[in-house]
């Protein structure tokens, strides 16, 4: 590609996935400047789809921005699938950089792996941040200040199977222990309420039995739907007492 001397102000994502899932999203993150869904043209048969973000702005390569994107996707299904409004999207192959001089350059990428585990913080510095409108706009603030946040939804984005699941469980459970200073992760979710100890207990054995694929059989055994159920809900009262804190 030919120097351009308008530099690259921001960049956006193509997303990929059912129209209706799209504008589910678009609806959930309008308003959130880390990761935010638009429409990036309107037209037939279909509207085009777009992830922008603040992080963007200070990136200059499209393999960056691409990077950062699969991580920020990630979170933001993990967000949405807790209110069930929605069904994942993707990342496209598409990476368009936006020109100071309104010129919109197009870049094709390689097919998009399999999301991975997120390898550390989004370390772009946000400034001008602003009170979103959504429980999931919420949710992905929180993740980008905290480690914990981050991991649990990008885990229960994978929540389909019986290892995330886990995971979600035990960044929870990790969280809420060094906050208590105590050594029993379920033990300090029965004191609050979210769910009994028999609950948890029932909880805990059908996933150990799902995961090791052996062992006694546990009584109840939990189907997964079952377990994501739970999971869910714990996830979203943890969720809710992080963000009632931060506003003290």
């Amino acid at each position: 590609m030919e120097q351009d001397n308008d530099p690259i102000v921001t960049w956006s994502l193509a997303l990929e996935g059912d129209p209706a899932n799209l504008e589910q999203w678009r609806v959930a993150f309008e308003d959130q400047p880390q990761a935010r869904v638009a429409v990036e043209q309107a037209g037939s048969p279909r509207a085009q789809y777009g992830l922008r973000s603040t992080h963007f702005d200070a990136l200059t390569e499209a393999t960056e921005v691409r990077e950062i994107g699969s991580q920020l996707v990630a979170r933001m299904y993990g967000a949405i699938k807790l209110q069930g409004k929605a069904g994942p999207v993707s990342l496209g192959t598409t990476a368009y950089a936006h020109r100071a001089g309104g010129r919109r350059d197009t870049h094709i990428l390689p097919a998009p792996e399999t999301l991975r585990a997120r390898t550390g913080p989004i370390e772009v510095l946000v400034a001008g941040r602003q009170r979103p409108r959504s429980e999931e706009e919420q949710a992905i603030e929180l993740a980008e200040t905290d480690d914990h946040v981050a991991d649990a939804l990008e885990h229960f984005a994978r929540s389909d199977g019986w290892f995330n699941l886990y995971k979600t469980l035990e960044v929870i459970e990790d969280d809420l222990c060094r906050r208590e200073g105590s050594r029993n992760g379920r033990q300090v979710i029965a004191r609050r309420d979210w769910a009994t100890r028999k609950e948890l207990g029932d909880l805990g054995a059908s996933i150990d039995f799902h995961r090791h694929h052996g062992g006694p059989r546990p009584d109840p055994l939990l189907a997964l739907d079952a377990a994501q159920d739970l999971v869910r809900h714990l996830l979203r009262e943890w969720l809710r007492e992080k963000r009632n804190a931060r506003r003290w």
